[in-house]
């Protein structure tokens, strides 16, 4: 990630940090994982686990929508209750733009 993207991405984290991972799961007892933002241009997503919940830099997690795979990304980025998260390049299933409420999961979970 360039300079500039870098600084986007931290400016979405403290917005996350702020209120956004409450918005996500407002009202809700749901406890997984979800993308809270996407920028398609940078190929990064944020995460609503950060390290208060035990995510580790370098992770692997793949995104799914409803049964179906869509893609694959790497965490390279965390703070306390967000973090930022690559696509895998080639792992984009077709036709498909990541959205904000997609879910992750780790492998094999």
């Amino acid at each position: 990630m360039n300079t500039a993207t870098r600084a986007f991405a931290a400016a979405i984290l403290i917005l996350c940090a702020a209120g956004c991972n409450k918005a996500n799961n407002a009202g809700t007892s749901d406890p997984e994982i979800r993308v809270m933002a996407v920028n398609p241009a940078a190929n990064f997503v944020i995460l609503n686990i950060g390290a208060t919940q035990g995510a580790v830099i370098g992770s692997e997690m793949i995104l799914k929508r409803g049964d179906s795979q869509i893609a694959r990304v790497r965490i390279s980025q965390i703070e306390p209750s967000t973090s930022i998260a690559d696509i895998i390049p080639g792992s984009l299933a077709p036709d498909v733009r990541l959205q904000p409420g997609d879910r992750a999961i780790f492998p094999g979970t």
